[in-house]
């Protein structure tokens, strides 16, 4: 398969994950922002115990897909940033061979 085939497909792949795990990332954010009470602000709040709250109020799933998908946002933008370098290299030697043939 050709590089630059290869290339421009795993960007889309990564585009598209990209698009999913925004969207995750919102819902996860938008469930965390509703259910999240952080044990220090319960405690100052109602003077109980950090044990005594309930699992939810931690939102463990959430983060997860929050720190996955902060991840793979990432290396979408590197795989992208790293296909537009290789692209525009390849048209600057493709120029500056066209510059040598058009001299000679």
């Amino acid at each position: 398969m050709n590089t630059s085939i290869r290339v421009t497909t795993t960007v889309a792949v990564m585009g598209i994950l990209s698009l999913g795990s925004l969207t995750i990332l919102f819902l996860a954010l938008h469930d965390i922002h509703n259910d999240y009470a952080s044990p220090k602000v319960i405690q100052e709040q109602t003077r109980l115990a950090a044990g005594s709250l309930p699992d939810w109020t931690e939102c463990p799933l959430e983060w997860t897909f929050v720190k996955i998908g902060f991840w793979l946002i990432v290396a979408f933008h590197i795989t992208f940033a790293v296909s537009l370098i290789r692209q525009a290299l390849k048209k600057v030697r493709e120029e500056e061979k066209t510059e040598i043939v058009t001299s000679s």
